[in-house]
This record gives C-alpha cells, sequence and structure tokens, in this order.
C-alpha cells in the first residue's frame, strides 16, 4: 500500500466518524430539545389553617401543556366507582359544601409553564375544624384522572388521589 491510499483510506474514517458524531450530536440536541418544552401538571391540594381549602392543577415542567380531559370517578378504591364527572357534577356528587370555586378544564385549554388554575376552592369561613374535616373526607372518595399533551404531541396520563396533609397527592 502506497502512502497515498493509506492518506485516502484514513481520510474515508475521519469523514466517517465525523458523520457518526454529528448525526449523534443532532440526535442529542432533538431529545434535550424535547425535554426543555415538556411540561408536567401536578395537582397542589392545600390544607394550611387560616387559609382556603383549595385543589388546583398546576403546570411546574417547563413547557406549555395541552388538556385533552380531567375525568373525575367517585370511590373507585371501595370498587363503586362512578363517573366520570366534570368537577362540578363531582362537587354536587361529593355533597361537598362551601364552595367558593369549582371549575373543570375544557379540553384544548392551554397551560403555559408556571400557570396555576384553580379547580376546587372553598370559602373563606370554612374555619370550623370539623366541617373541614368532613369536606376533607368527602374530596378523599374523588380520584382525579388528567390527560394532556405536550407542544411535541407527546401524551401524558396521570392520576390524582387525594390522600394526606404530608404528602398531598400521589400520581399512579
Amino acid at each position: 500500500m502506497t502512502t497515498d491510499s493509506i492518506a485516502a483510506i484514513a481520510a474515508v474514517v475521519v469523514a466517517a466518524f465525523a458523520v457518526l458524531v454529528s448525526v449523534w450530536e443532532g440526535v442529542a440536541n432533538r431529545r434535550h430539545n424535547r425535554l426543555m418544552v415538556r411540561p408536567l401538571l401536578v395537582m397542589q391540594y392545600r390544607d394550611h389553617p387560616g387559609h382556603p381549602l383549595s385543589l388546583a392543577l398546576q403546570n411546574v415542567g417547563l413547557g406549555p401543556a395541552v388538556i385533552e380531559s380531567l375525568q373525575i370517578f367517585i370511590d373507585s378504591e371501595a370498587g363503586g366507582v362512578s363517573g366520570p364527572y366534570s368537577t362540578f357534577d363531582a362537587c354536587g356528587t361529593l355533597g361537598l359544601q362551601h364552595l367558593r370555586l369549582c371549575w373543570t378544564p375544557d379540553p384544548a385549554d392551554a397551560m403555559p409553564a408556571g400557570m396555576e388554575l384553580p379547580l376546587i376552592e372553598f370559602e373563606d369561613s370554612l374555619v370550623d375544624q370539623e366541617c373541614r374535616r368532613a369536606q376533607i373526607t368527602r374530596l378523599r372518595r374523588a380520584e382525579f384522572r388528567l390527560a394532556y399533551r405536550s407542544a411535541y404531541d407527546e401524551r401524558f396520563n396521570v392520576t390524582y388521589r387525594v390522600t394526606s396533609r404530608r404528602y398531598p397527592l400521589r400520581s399512579k
């Protein structure tokens, strides 16, 4: 083999390696871009003395979320599943009282990163601890099933239940 053919083979190997590195970089960059706009919707359950009892939907991710559906099922752990309900119908079925707000997001509603939407909020006057505990017990019978998607059309399905004060919501 001559030095010219060795140099030509080396050039081809270097060029092929450069193409592989370029493809790998493109894949890594695309994965990074998807993660940079990925939404993460969570339910925020608030039960602080002196403040209204509330349940809100919050986008703690980096990108916008498009809500596809929010369904509420009642008594799903007890086997007596009923639903799906809208937030308003679920509040009535659960017998929740002293409500200031009861809202269901529409399909195709968009939530930018950092946005919080209240779903259920009780009146400030709900200070009687016995009444407050009764509302929390009723709220724990509900299971919230949320479907949403990202800007890249990735789909997410999450289930929430109000569980306790220390660990407010569990994601399935």
